[in-house]
């Protein structure tokens, strides 16, 4: 299949490195569009925009749409009217109602339209999800997840939509959940099959931004399972993801800071391990099985975590840390990692004052 790249420069750079250590070579990128990229020195041309790629009367099956949130909803429509199908990155758009309209759109056409979030695309968690719904685990009684991503202040200076709600006209709504950390949120509704049913949420910013970049979650998905998302770019550690998914009949863990292992503990003491999530070669699964036409994680399945991310962030402005610190070029915020897993360890929602003071 012959793969056009939106994007090639930013996380578009991590595309072009696994389509080449992972992807059969009988798929090939034939053309990218990305304004900035004009001219490298690439094996294949760099259109300026899309409708220069189109008008080129270059040949593709695949779009691989890896371009800011604000590009994607309009590529995602111009693609499928020109008949490819698209593996876009997430978030698939910024508002729900959008997402609503792809999803439709894509079918309509006959367009396999796949979002970007690659556990959804891993053998692991399909596997894991699969003997969810079997009923091996029986009734689960909650999901929970922490980690903490720490951000320079790079991260934000240098992007113009990055922790903004609105890019000219255009809708951003890019937070802490929205976007580096969104795989882990999603996770926890698709291997669950459900959707938040009722939450309670505090936002909070160190970083002079727009939305925020620490945000702690406490809910009930519709099959009755609770729930629970903690989430910093603004911690005084760095902790990789930690979560655990309790059934009737086993538990669930992951810890990336022990090892990359996706495993459970069954009532008899069985261990079963699925695999890792980590890994360069998992990550190209995403990219392999859209080329097989096997598509994972389509727009109906990220619904639940969009709409709970819009809900959020268009909620009441977050609140503002009381004191922070500047080490090595990121804000942090003394304590609160220490704090973050004594609240996941209870799945307790700080109050305002537990958590920025």
């Amino acid at each position: 299949m012959n793969i056009v790249l939106f994007g090639v420069g930013g996380y578009g750079k991590t595309y072009l490195s696994l389509i080449e250590k992972y992807v059969d070579k009988k798929h090939k990128i034939v053309a990218g569009v990305d304004p900035y990229c004009c001219g490298e020195e690439l094996s294949f041309p760099v259109f300026e925009s899309e409708d220069a790629f189109f008008d080129s009367g270059i040949s593709a099956d695949l779009a691989i749409i890896s371009t800011p949130v604000y590009c994607h909803k309009i590529q995602v429509v111009k693609c499928i009217d020109a008949g490819l199908d698209i593996l876009c990155e997430k978030p698939v758009c910024a508002l729900y109602e959008d997402a609503v309209f792809l999803s439709e759109y894509a079918k309509k056409k006959n367009t396999r339209l796949g979002i970007g979030f690659q556990l959804s695309f891993s053998d692991a968690i399909l596997t894991l999800k699969n003997e969810i719904k079997n009923g091996v685990y029986g009734k689960a009684r909650f999901a929970k997840c922490y980690l903490s991503w720490q951000r320079d202040r790079d991260y934000y200076l240098k992007s113009d939509w990055k922790g903004r709600l609105k890019r000219g006209d255009d809708f951003v709504l890019d937070s802490i959940i929205s976007n580096a950390t969104a795989h882990y949120l999603h996770n926890t509704f698709f291997v669950l099959s459900s959707s938040p049913e009722n939450y309670d949420f505090i936002t909070a910013r160190a970083n002079d931004i727009e939305t925020f970049d620490a945000c702690v979650i406490k809910g009930k998905l519709k099959n009755g399972t609770d729930f629970y998302y903690s989430a910093l770019h603004c911690g005084d550690e760095y902790i990789e993801p930690v979560f655990e998914f309790e059934f009737e009949n086993g538990t669930v863990y992951y810890n990336q800071n022990e090892c990359d292992m996706l495993y459970s503990v069954m009532k008899d003491g069985e261990k079963k391990e699925y695999g890792a999530l980590q890994s360069e070669c998992v990550t190209a699964q995403k990219i392999i099985k859209m080329l097989d036409g096997n598509v994972t994680c389509k727009v109906e399945d990220v619904l639940p975590h969009l709409k709970l991310c819009n809900e959020i962030t268009m909620s009441n402005p977050p609140e503002t840390f009381c004191e922070t610190r500047l080490i090595n070029n990121v804000v942090t915020v003394d304590g609160i990692c220490k704090k973050q897993k004594m609240w996941y360890k209870t799945m307790q929602l700080p109050t305002k004052e537990e958590l920025i003071k």
